[in-house]
């Protein structure tokens, strides 16, 4: 049923923003760009989670440690992360972003908040890491969080 409920929310937004049809494909898997971002969205199979993923980057090969110990610090509380989660893909050599949120929480507007905070941490990231390789200085971290999607009710 998750599927079928991301397939409904991809729908809407697809119609909001002109590309009508938009839905997952048979292996649970889209991608949209923005800009020059591709945001994968993937829904496992029988899984109730939806996962948004970017690619940033290869692994550097210079500085490793360095950067390693910079992308750790941000991960850390997700103080530099927007709520999304920084990690290496060594099969695939790369630095990655990742949001992952159960499907039942989602609604059209969580949803459209959720792509929006990714894509500008996304951003955030890919200006980091090249002014890293660069050795130039950055700018300030996003400080938007994607909606938390469970809490504490009293």
């Amino acid at each position: 049923m998750s599927r079928e409920n991301m397939q409904a929310l991809l729908k809407e937004f697809g119609s909001r923003i002109g590309i009508e049809g938009l839905s997952l494909d048979r292996n649970g898997f889209c991608c949209l760009f923005f800009d020059d971002i591709a945001v994968n969205v993937e829904v496992p199979a029988d899984s109730d989670q939806v996962f948004f993923y970017v690619n940033l980057g290869e692994i550097p090969r210079a500085n490793a440690a360095e950067l390693f110990e910079k992308l750790l610090e941000a991960n850390h509380l997700y103080r530099k992360t927007a709520g999304g989660t920084i990690g290496i893909d060594k099969a695939a050599d790369v630095i990655s972003l990742a949001y992952q949120c159960p499907i039942q929480v989602l609604d059209i507007g969580r949803l459209e908040k959720i792509l929006e905070n990714f894509v500008n941490t996304a951003e955030f990231w890919l200006k980091e890491l090249r002014a890293f390789q660069f050795g130039e200085s950055t700018a300030d971290a996003p400080t938007a969080t994607a909606p938390a999607p469970m809490g504490i009710r009293a």
